[in-house]
């Protein structure tokens, strides 16, 4: 017979498996790199999460049989721990779940009635994960989330990591265990940097204006009188002035979508105007770098729905990217095509570095660098996580592929037609839609 309170234990080993890595690698990183800090942590926390769960289910053996409602292990939990049936009704919730929510009758409710979930763009929301858990039927699946909002009455919010597991059996009365761990103050401080960083870098934008007008005189009037040399040295010039104007505007533009309030006009623009505009502009950059630039458009491509200045934005971030992280005499292949009736897809492809395998997953996130790209280029790894922000807004995906010493090539969707949503403001024959880096939970079945 299969025995809840032993279950419950296993769980709890895995929860900690999950979890307690990552605060022990915070603290072992101090002192050596992330990788070994983090493998440390895990060996530690396999030792005690084995004991824990041989003395949970020693425990419910000699505890009393049938006893299937009080949960001792999950009561016993200083974290939120959340229980829930396969209609996603809340069976259990130990007193510190009921604390953290503020609700004694969180036990007698719809899960996704008490809680109203947020995630970074890009990530699995609870519901698909359980809704592919139930359909593949599977035994002990986990999951684990960083940085889940959820938004209380008064319009705040608290942000968490969550682990869930999900283990179906007849003999069990609960489906699937939640796990939260509270980051509020860690998170409200990251943000409360950003827009600070923000705030300040606004001021540069000014200086960096006159900056940029007086080199495009010097261009434009001296220009025919220098010599080679004194040439390349004002084309640098002119580079590194654009790279800083980049920068600022990518800065700014993540503090708006953090605060929900950077806008896309979605209106018929020509596609290919847009995509050579942008190549053309980073010729500069390439040069600089003894990269070539090759495009290739589809003459089948025209007239799409998008917003010209973050289609612009998207593709110099990305072009940027393979100039950086090419260190040979080879192209960088920009194509963009028809991938189906209503979709272009364009890829940027280059023959440089390449990114590790289990670098990939995070490569989107915000200000998230490995220690192999900072030692090759610099940055301040915003780029791809607005990338992604504004082809979601855009209804498009972006990805990735790449190969250690071989390259990468990143791709990117847009839809054709743009399906108009009933928050959406239509002026001037544009849709005007928020670019943010969060998706709330889609609850429907």
């Amino acid at each position: 017979m299969n025995l809840p309170g032993g279950r419950l234990g296993v769980f709890a080993g895995v929860c900690l498996v999950s979890i307690t890595p990552l605060f022990l690698a915070t603290i072992l990183s101090r002192y050596t790199t992330s990788a070994i800090a983090y493998t440390l942590g895990a060996l530690l926390v396999i030792v005690l999460s084995a004991f824990y769960s041989y003395m949970a289910s020693r425990k419910h053996h000699e505890a009393a049989p049938g006893n299937t409602g009080s949960h001792p292990r999950l009561n016993s939990l200083a974290v939120p721990a959340i229980a829930i049936d396969e209609n996603n009704q809340v069976i259990f919730a130990n007193p510190a779940a009921k604390a953290y929510f503020s609700n004694d009758d969180i036990d007698t409710t719809g899960l996704f009635d008490v809680l109203k979930l947020s995630y970074v763009v890009g990530e699995e929301t609870l519901t698909d994960w359980l809704r592919a858990c139930r359909f593949e039927d599977k035994q002990g699946l986990s999951q684990s989330w960083e940085r889940v909002r959820h938004e209380l009455p008064s319009g705040s919010y608290r942000e968490f990591d969550m682990v869930a597991h999900y283990t179906p059996d007849p003999d069990i009365e609960y489906q699937a265990v939640l796990i939260f761990i509270d980051h509020t103050a860690r998170y409200l401080g990251q943000d409360n940097d950003v827009g600070y960083v923000a705030l300040a870098v606004h001021e540069l934008r000014t200086p960096l204006t006159v900056m940029r007008g007086y080199i495009e005189i010097f261009e434009d009037e001296v220009k025919g009188s220098l010599d080679s040399e004194q040439k390349e040295f004002l084309g640098n010039l002119s580079a590194q002035a654009q790279t800083l104007t980049d920068f600022v505007s990518s800065i700014l533009n993540v503090a708006r979508i953090e605060e929900n309030h950077l806008q896309v006009k979605l209106r018929e623009e020509d596609w290919p105007a847009i995509v050579n505009k942008a190549v053309d502009d980073m010729q500069l950059r390439a040069k600089v770098r003894d990269v070539r630039l090759v495009v290739d458009i589809d003459e089948n491509i025209g007239q799409a729905i998008v917003d010209r200045v973050s289609i612009y934005e998207i593709l110099n971030n990305l072009i940027d990217n393979a100039i950086k992280y090419t260190h040979t005499d080879q192209d960088v292949l920009i194509k963009t095509y028809l991938k189906d009736s209503n979709t272009i897809e364009t890829t940027i492809s280059d023959h440089g570095v390449g990114i590790p395998e289990d670098v990939i997953p995070h490569l989107f996130k915000k200000f998230y660098r490995s220690h192999s790209s900072r030692n090759v280029a610099v940055g301040t790894g915003i780029g791809l996580y607005l990338c992604r922000a504004l082809v979601t807004a855009h209804g498009g995906q972006i990805w990735v592929k790449s190969e250690q010493g071989k390259g990468s090539t990143f791709g990117f969707t847009i839809p054709l037609d743009q399906p108009i949503a009933k928050d959406e403001l239509v002026e001037d024959n544009g849709i005007k839609r928020t670019a943010h880096g969060w998706i709330k939970e889609n609850t429907d079945n």
